[in-house]
């Protein structure tokens, strides 16, 4: 769900995609989507945090629909589950970060120096929030994503 986020902001963009591996073996990464140079700043920073927006709100809406299980049910589990998982994918990586970071520090044009100097802080809760994946940040927003779903 990560890499397939990446990729569809690419198509929402109109970047070209080159190549998708949405699972690999490699211990370094777990998928990838190569993609052609973004035009902008802001098509750059929203193909890295793809997973952030595009993960969130398919937890959030599997959990909305969750409510109209039976909660003892095989199902609700299964979906629970699911839901969890892909709420736990959507912190960016920390390839994305070093792209978003990349796109700040070479902006396209005076709008996109001016995006990337607004957008700063931003970027620095989501380098904060892949850094602190390690202390389980990112179990702890899925988790949060669910009961924020639930409880509206």
């Amino acid at each position: 769900m990560h890499e397939w986020s990446h990729k569809t902001m690419c198509k929402i963009f109109g970047i070209p995609v080159i190549k998708t591996a949405y699972a690999t073996f490699d211990k370094e990464r777990m998928g990838y989507v190569v993609h052609a140079e973004p035009r902008t700043y802001i098509s750059a920073l929203m193909i890295s945090i793809g997973p952030l927006l595009i993960n969130s709100a398919v937890s959030f809406f599997m959990i909305q629909t969750l409510k109209h299980v039976t909660p003892s049910s095989l199902m609700f589990y299964i979906l629970l589950w699911i839901a969890f998982s892909i709420g736990v994918h959507a912190i960016p990586s920390d390839k994305d970060i070093e792209n978003i970071f990349s796109a700040t520090k070479h902006p396209k044009g005076v709008f996109g120096f001016i995006l990337g100097f607004v957008l700063l802080p931003f970027v620095g809760i989501v380098f904060c929030a892949d850094k602190m994946k390690k202390y389980w940040f990112d179990i702890l927003y899925a988790l949060l994503v669910i009961c924020a779903s639930y409880l509206l």
